[in-house]
């Protein structure tokens, strides 16, 4: 059933019939003798289902049927029937499963509310500036995440020198503008960033800031390979690989400032680790972006 079912809405009709097969089932009554979400033992709120002593019909409760709230999505309701109308009633019991289908009822939302970027004036555009990462528990909606750039504080129009990747995330800056006529002391725009999932839409603040020239500006070695290939079944704290930049003081970070990310950077050695499970089937790749920055 779709999660969010409306209350009194029938999910389905349990029978039971006295011992023997004979007698027809006037005298039997049904009641909910528990809960579960999934195959946990611990029992939950006896007001997400409601059962009709003598129809059998299983309904919707007056408690929301939440899809997100259950660790697979799955309720298992025990339900016991007993003969009244025998001496010394006799029960019976049999397991309803109910499995929720998702729905978008959920919004996205990013990890963070505010972003930080710096960008040296004398950088080559384009220049990947962050990549964003919201997360949405709707199953289906989180495949189909868009982002954009909204507005910028203080224009009628989102700048034409951010380019955002609406499937990635990958904001860029595509134009280097005059730097010359940005204020003193506030080298810096404020950008609105969007994610949307077609229904609900969260958003979160991007901090531009451009520093002065540098004169040795930090310069990533290339990756043998262009990747790095890690095994799903690495270990917590196992090497994905090294990144070298020239000049060898530079400091490193990830600029991406991803839900979950399950890697690390150290900022001297610029070796990369993962730091917990790797799982193939939910996410095949990972696009991390690295800021190198001058001491």
């Amino acid at each position: 059933v779709a999660e969010g079912l409306a209350e009194g809405q029938e999910i389905l009709q349990v029978r039971a019939q006295q011992q023997g097969g004979s007698g027809g089932s006037g005298g039997i009554r049904y009641f909910i003798s528990g809960i579960f979400a999934g195959n946990q033992s611990r029992p939950q709120s006896r007001g997400l289902f409601q059962l009709d002593p003598v129809s059998g019909s299983l309904r919707a409760g007056p408690q929301p049927l939440d899809r997100e709230a259950t660790p697979v999505g799955q309720y298992q309701v025990e339900i016991t029937a007993a003969d009244l109308s025998a001496t010394g009633a006799s029960t019976g019991t049999a397991y309803a499963y109910v499995t929720l289908t998702d729905a978008n009822d959920t919004p996205p939302t990013f990890p963070t509310s505010v972003l930080d970027a710096v960008v040296s004036e004398d950088a080559q555009p384009p220049v990947p500036l962050v990549l964003l990462a919201a997360a949405d528990p709707d199953s289906a909606a989180s495949q189909t995440l868009s982002y954009s750039l909204v507005e910028e504080a203080g224009e009628a129009q989102p700048s034409s020198e951010i380019s955002v990747d609406a499937s990635t995330g990958l904001v860029r800056l595509t134009r280097m503008p005059n730097t010359s006529q940005l204020s003193v002391g506030g080298r810096q725009r404020q950008l609105q960033l969007q994610v949307t999932d077609g229904r609900f839409s969260s958003r979160c603040l991007l901090r531009l800031a451009f520093s002065r020239s540098l004169q040795r500006p930090p310069v990533f070695a290339e990756v043998p390979g262009g990747a790095f290939n890690m095994s799903e079944a690495a270990p917590a704290d196992s090497l994905v690989g090294a990144v070298r930049v020239q000049p060898p003081d530079s400091r490193l970070r990830l600029a991406s400032p991803q839900l979950g990310l399950p890697f690390s950077l150290h900022p001297a050695s610029g070796l990369l680790l993962t730091t917990g499970p790797l799982d193939y089937e939910a996410r095949s790749h990972y696009l991390l972006v690295l800021v190198a920055t001058d001491t």
